[in-house]
């Protein structure tokens, strides 16, 4: 069985991070010492007009990210991987915490990027966070605070997707495709108001497989998709799981065990195996 499972912020709420709702336009937590929100901060605009605040609510998100500790959901997925034929994790999230969760392998397509990665502005020249460990954070070049490429002679930004940005159609590319290919679709911790995953959506009925979207609010028609364009057949196939992350996923991974072990098969997933 091929699964093609989209992640965001929702997996990582267990682990004491914020969530983001595209609905409100807003993070549910403002997580900077200024008392300006993480959206305001998370912009291009900002690293020029402001780089020291900008840099300082870096640090300290990365440190966030550091510290943080794999949940059950993020152990579920490992799980999910090895029991799938084929399996791929596309995820809004850019952060390595899924990979600090049990030993294995799996391919992952990041769509809004990766927190340890960074860019020249200019040249596109890239660096590791091992590049830039090993300067002062505020930084400070040329009294402006701001890391400048030798190469370029602009300034080197995260690469991530911020705010009003989009995110990388290479990747999403290849989403798409995968998307087309797998039995099962899994969305969890992600928000539907982003277009593009009823797009992936779209793409798997379409091929003939089957959908699973994972959230606390979901109901048998969870009013997001009915305000999307999708039309009613199309969401009818749709099976919306009401809960988290964390008890779901480790119930989708048992329910998969059974099947892939030939053992009797129960619980809330009706997929066609």
């Amino acid at each position: 069985m091929k699964i093609m499972m989209v992640t965001g912020a929702g997996i990582n709420e267990s682990c004491g991070l914020s969530t983001y709702d595209p609905a409100l336009g807003r993070y549910t937590s403002t997580e900077i010492r200024p008392g300006v929100r993480i959206e305001q901060v998370m912009t291009p605009e900002l690293l020029v007009k402001d780089p020291g605040v900008f840099w300082s609510y870096w640090r300290d998100y990365c440190k966030t990210l550091d510290v943080a500790v794999p949940g059950a959901a993020h152990d579920a997925i490992r799980d999910i991987a090895e029991l799938a034929t084929e399996f791929v994790e596309v995820t809004q999230n850019h952060d390595e915490i899924a990979f600090n969760a049990k030993p294995g392998v799996h391919w992952r397509i990041t769509l809004h990027g990766r927190a340890d990665d960074y860019y020249c502005a200019d040249c596109k020249s890239t660096f590791s966070e091992f590049y830039l460990a090993g300067m002062k954070l505020p930084p400070s070049f040329e009294g402006q605070g701001i890391f400048r490429c030798s190469t370029g002679h602009a300034d080197i930004r995260p690469d991530v997707a911020w705010m009003k940005e989009g995110i990388s159609i290479y990747e999403y590319d290849r989403a798409l495709a995968q998307a087309g290919i797998s039995d099962v679709l899994v969305i969890c911790g992600a928000s539907t108001s982003y277009s593009y995953i009823l797009n992936f959506v779209e793409a798997t009925l379409s091929a003939g497989g089957q959908v699973l979207y994972i959230d606390p609010q979901a109901s048998s028609f969870h009013s997001r998709f009915m305000k999307s364009d999708l039309d009613l057949e199309t969401i009818t196939k749709i099976q919306c799981i009401q809960g988290t992350p964390d008890n779901v996923l480790p119930a989708l991974a048992a329910f998969l065990s059974r099947w892939k072990h030939g053992s009797e098969i129960h619980g809330p997933f009706l997929l066609d195996m």
